[in-house]
């Protein structure tokens, strides 16, 4: 890790590792060992090969199966978009290096 002296690494992120690909986690683990503490989304994403003094189970902060986040009907989507005084422009893309609102607004590649 490279940062100011005495800084505090933490990693999170929300990875479903609760039946890892064993090449990947043997992959993964001596990264994570690098870190002053983990954050795992739910208890079954722990490996239990990581051996760390500083480990959390946060949940998400968007709840999947509350109502503002609940599918809505497509008719009513086109609706709420037609009568919209604004252009819109709609984007979900996954977190990296390329995925910029360029990138997504220019769709997929390959």
């Amino acid at each position: 890790m490279v940062g100011p002296i005495g800084a505090k690494w933490i990693w999170s992120r929300h990875i479903d590792t609760s039946s890892p690909n064993p090449d990947v986690a043997v992959f993964l683990l001596p990264y994570l060992q690098g870190y002053d503490a983990l954050v795992f989304t739910m208890r079954e994403f722990f490996l239990p090969e990581l051996h760390l003094k500083q480990i959390a189970f946060i949940a998400p902060a968007i709840d999947p199966l509350s109502t503002k986040n609940m599918d809505l009907p497509e008719e009513l989507c086109r609706e709420v978009i037609a009568n919209a005084d604004v252009p819109a422009l709609l984007g979900a893309v996954r977190e990296g290096r390329d995925t910029t609102p360029v990138a997504a607004a220019s769709g997929p590649r390959g």
